[in-house]
C-alpha cells in the first residue's frame, strides 16, 4: 500500500482514486480506498515515551497534548491516529497532512516510520518536511482545477465561503488561494482583500 503512494502528488492520488472532481474531497472515502486505518487516541497517555527525559509529568503531557495526529507505517501498512475532539476542519487537514507524509516519504518502505503533526512543529517555517506536508494537504483538500472552477463563479470569492465549501479552515483556504494567485475578500474584515 505504501509503495503505491510513494512519490505521488496530490493530483495523481486524487486522479488514481477517481476523486479529482469531488468538492469537497471526501477523505473518509479516500482513506478507505487507499486502505489506511484511522483511529482516535489520547496522546497524553503516551508519557512512557519520555522515559529517561528530564521533564515533569505535566510537561510531558503538555507536549503530548499538542499532537494532533500521528502516522505509523509498518510493513507497508498505514495507520493514522488523531487527537480526540478535533473539529471537522482540523481532522480533515491532519489526515491530509499524514497522507502527505506517505507520498513524500523518501525512506525504505520496509522500515517502521512514524510522523507527528504537532502544533509546534507543523507551523515551523524552517521545517521543510512539515511545510511540504502542509502544502500537499492543501493541494489534496483544495485541488487547483476545482478551486479555480469554484472561484470563477464569483467576481471576488469570499474566503469564509471558500473555506466552508471545501471544509477547511480559513487560514488553509487563504494560504491555498494565495498560492494559486486568486484574489479574495474577507467579509469578516471587509478592509482585507488579498492577492
Amino acid at each position: 500500500m505504501l509503495e503505491k503512494l510513494k512519490s505521488k502528488s496530490a493530483y495523481q492520488l486524487l486522479e488514481e482514486y477517481n476523486m479529482n472532481d469531488n468538492m469537497p474531497i471526501n477523505l473518509d472515502e479516500l482513506v478507505e480506498k487507499i486502505g489506511i486505518k484511522v483511529y482516535e487516541t489520547d496522546f497524553t497517555k503516551m508519557v512512557g515515551i519520555f522515559n529517561g527525559v528530564d521533564k515533569t509529568e505535566d510537561e510531558k503531557k503538555k507536549i503530548l497534548s499538542n499532537i494532533w495526529g500521528m502516522l505509523i507505517t509498518v510493513n507497508d501498512q498505514i495507520a493514522i491516529f488523531l487527537k480526540p475532539g478535533l473539529k471537522q476542519n482540523g481532522k480533515r487537514f491532519t489526515i491530509a497532512h499524514e497522507i502527505a507524509h506517505c507520498c513524500l516519504n523518501d525512506g525504505d518502505i520496509n522500515d517502521i516510520h512514524i510522523e507527528f503533526r504537532h502544533t509546534l512543529y507543523s507551523s515551523d517555517t524552517k521545517n521543510i518536511k512539515e511545510i511540504a506536508a502542509n502544502t500537499f494537504a492543501g493541494e489534496l483538500l483544495m485541488p487547483e482545477n476545482i478551486v479555480k472552477k469554484y472561484c470563477a463563479d464569483f467576481i471576488v470569492p469570499e474566503i469564509n465561503a471558500v473555506a466552508k465549501a471545501f471544509k477547511v479552515s480559513v487560514p488553509v483556504a487563504s494560504e491555498r488561494l494565495n498560492y494559486l494567485g486568486i484574489t479574495y475578500i474577507n467579509m469578516e474584515n471587509s478592509n482585507n482583500c488579498n492577492k
